[in-house]
C-alpha cells in the first residue's frame, strides 16, 4: 500500500457544457438527449428551459481548479501497486 500526502485533481481544457444537474442519471440524461434532439416533442420547451437555467455562467479554467483544489481537500488516495 502506498499513501500520497498529496491528490491533486486539475482540469487541463474542455469544450461545451456539463449535463444539467440532477438530470436524472444516466437514464435521466439519456432521456433528456432524446427530448432535446426533436423540437417537437411534447416536453421540449419545458426541458429547454430548465436546462438554461442549469448552465455554468462565466465558468473559467482557473475556476474549475479552484473547485477541485476544494473538493479534494484533505483526500487521502490510496492505492495497491
Amino acid at each position: 500500500v502506498v499513501k500520497s500526502n498529496e491528490f491533486r485533481a486539475t482540469f487541463v481544457e474542455g469544450i461545451g457544457e456539463r449535463p444539467p444537474e440532477d438530470v436524472g442519471g444516466e437514464g435521466g440524461y439519456e432521456g433528456y438527449l432524446r427530448i432535446m434532439a426533436d423540437a417537437n416533442h411534447p416536453e421540449y420547451e419545458y426541458m429547454k428551459e430548465w436546462s438554461d437555467n442549469q448552465k455554468e455562467r462565466n465558468i473559467s479554467q482557473e475556476k474549475i481548479n479552484h473547485r477541485l483544489k476544494h473538493v479534494i481537500k484533505g483526500y487521502r488516495y490510496t492505492y495497491f501497486l
